[in-house]
């Protein structure tokens, strides 16, 4: 008996452990032409209580990031990924664990 309350405690601490991040509002984000990986685009980021996010998109042009709305979230085992859309065009911001 003792050792299932053991068990079921850990996982509950183990589940509380989980890494949750709340992805950046989109009048937070920041955007400038960049180069990366020899491919011209715009740099994007953004801070929060989370840390620091970031994202690139090849061959865009600045938006107005104020359009854009958030359409997902997925967590990886590296990073947290906020995926945004426009109109026009779509961006994605990670934050590394």
């Amino acid at each position: 008996m003792r050792f299932l309350a053991i068990v079921g405690v850990a996982s509950v601490l183990a589940v509380g452990n989980a890494f949750a991040a709340t992805c950046p509002e989109p009048s937070s984000i920041s955007q400038k032409a960049d180069t990366q990986d020899d491919m011209d685009g715009i740099a994007y980021s953004a801070t929060n209580a989370d840390g620091q996010w970031s994202g690139f998109t090849p061959d865009a042009t600045e938006s107005n990031a104020d359009e854009f709305k958030l359409v997902n979230q997925k967590e990886t085992t590296t990073s947290i990924i906020c995926r945004y859309e426009s109109e026009d065009e779509g961006i994605s911001l990670a934050l590394k664990k």
